[in-house]
């Protein structure tokens, strides 16, 4: 390690609640940089509209090679990674991102949920060709989604598809 904070109420101005919270960080040899044990980030905006201005973590990658990613990790006790939130930069140049969430199988991170940079939505696929695209790979017979109306009325609407806007 090359730098690790541990017991400090206060550090690089996050406010740590309570004055037991321990707090520690990790700094690795290859430039990553662990928050163990945070308790809270707090501040207050009053910006609705814009979300830039209401920024509390950014991740930032300084690397301009299209197509690597900026990420968010959960790991469980263990240090095993069990989820992510990423950002993959697919085009510096014109300044286009997408997000995907990733899940842990058992063995494997996989990409579950994508948000291309044109706003496209991929479930199950990492390239979405339409707004919304879900595609199913498990087992023949298994539904690709389930939509259901608890209302239990006759009549209830559970899923609408028109070409006309409301």
């Amino acid at each position: 390690h090359m730098l690790q904070v541990v017991s400090v109420t206060t550090w690089l101005g996050v406010p740590l609640t309570g004055t037991s919270a321990t707090f520690s960080s990790t700094l690795t040899s290859g430039g990553l940089f662990y928050v163990n044990n945070l308790a809270q980030i707090a501040q207050s905006k009053s910006s609705t509209t814009d979300p830039t201005s209401n920024i509390m973590l950014q991740l930032k990658n300084t690397n301009t090679t299209d197509n690597v990613y900026n990420t968010l990790m959960f790991k469980d006790a263990q240090g095993n990674d069990g989820a992510c939130l990423s950002a993959k930069h697919t085009d510096h140049g014109n300044n286009k991102a997408g997000i995907g969430l990733w899940t842990r199988n058992g063995s494997n991170l996989v990409e579950r949920l994508t948000i291309l940079a044109d706003g496209k939505v991929g479930i199950g696929t990492t390239a979405p060709g339409h707004p919304l695209t879900v595609v199913n790979s498990t087992a023949a017979g298994t539904p690709t989604a389930w939509i259901h109306n608890s209302n239990n009325v006759a009549g209830a609407d559970c899923l609408v598809v028109s070409s006309v806007s409301e």
